[in-house]
């Protein structure tokens, strides 16, 4: 990193920055849910926004699956499987957001292990297939986009307006727009290769679990994994707690400050 003036500012505070952050997150996440709310109600649920607040299940039982025995050596050590079918509906303040087909399998192992799993499938209010949309995970770019927007013209967005602190340059300038786009890249990339490799060891995990085979090798990964996401979220917040500088915003060359106006 080259070498730039530090003009004196005031940084902003863990908490200043921790609530303008909720509060950006609150709004894009509330304007998501409107558009999943008005695609359902236009579709008649043919498309379905899933990864959002899904609201309160209403579920009528729809029949009872078939139940099967897999014999093996003796009658005393089948494996018996029976299955339950459900339609629910999920309601915010009234207002359909899902409906999806639910079979829950109940498996008995030689009499001694019972494992629930479920497969879920949306459904339309004719009861054919429905496509789904993950607004919840377009939310999180759109809420990059928006932040890198507005503060690379030298504005603020409602969070950091109503807690009054401002992303500047090093040298209390306005940052340019790939300034700006470096720092969230900084900021969100290891994140995002954590959020994935820790995804994909909870799926191995429980997958090896219910195999009946032993889990430690990916167990061991995923423990080590999240020990190392909490160490780099430990050491972010304790930086913001002592007014200094993160990383990113040091790779970056900018820096939070508090802006009373």
């Amino acid at each position: 990193m080259s070498e730039t003036t530090i003009a004196p500012m005031q940084r902003a505070g863990f908490w200043r920055r921790c609530f303008s952050l909720l509060i950006d997150g609150a709004i894009i996440a509330i304007l998501f849910q409107l558009v999943g709310t008005i695609l359902y109600g236009v579709t008649g649920g043919a498309i379905q926004s899933t990864g959002s607040f899904a609201g309160v299940p209403s579920c009528i039982e729809s029949g009872m699956g078939e139940t099967r025995s897999t014999p093996k050596e003796t009658d005393k050590d089948k494996n018996i499987v029976s299955s339950v079918k459900k339609v629910c509906t999920y309601s915010l303040f009234g207002v359909p957001q899902l409906r999806w087909i639910k079979e829950t399998e109940n498996r008995s192992f030689d009499g001694k292990m019972k494992i629930w799993t479920t497969k879920n499938q949306p459904i339309d209010a004719k009861n054919n297939d429905a496509h789904e949309l993950d607004l919840g995970l377009l939310s999180w770019p759109a809420f990059l986009v928006w932040r890198i927007f507005v503060e690379s013209r030298g504005d603020r967005t409602i969070g950091r307006r109503l807690l009054k602190n401002r992303l500047v340059s090093y040298d209390g300038s306005t940052p340019s727009f790939s300034r700006v786009a470096k720092r969230y890249a900084y900021r969100e990339a290891p994140a995002l290769v954590m959020f994935i490799a820790i995804d994909s060891l909870f799926t191995a995990t429980i997958s090896d679990i219910l195999q009946g085979e032993n889990p430690t090798y990916s167990m061991l990964l995923l423990l080590v994994l999240s020990a190392l996401h909490m160490l780099i979220t430990i050491w972010i917040t304790v930086d913001i707690v002592r007014r200094r500088d993160t990383y990113y915003d040091r790779l970056a060359e900018t820096c939070v400050v508090v802006d009373p106006t």
